[in-house]
């Protein structure tokens, strides 16, 4: 998992922030969250999560291994 888009405040207790990461069923997956921040003991803790939206990215594991599927099949039309 990476920040894709670091965390911007988005109102008095809220941020929003980008995160890319590998979903099992989905491949590469960019995604955009709401999170709502409480204060305690001196720090911050994330109170609520919620997804903004989500979109699958070029390059995850099912794109490469299509990708690989079609390369395999060039070379074996090839002979």
């Amino acid at each position: 998992m990476r920040i894709s888009s670091p965390p911007q405040a988005t109102g008095p207790d809220v941020v929003t922030v980008g995160v890319d990461h590998e979903a099992e069923e989905r491949g590469r997956v960019r995604e955009t969250q709401r999170l709502r921040l409480i204060a305690r003991d001196g720090g911050l803790l994330i109170d609520a999560d919620e997804l903004v939206s989500s979109q699958r990215l070029e390059g995850g594991k099912e794109d490469e291994k299509g990708k690989k599927d079609k390369e395999k099949g060039k070379k074996e039309g090839d002979g």
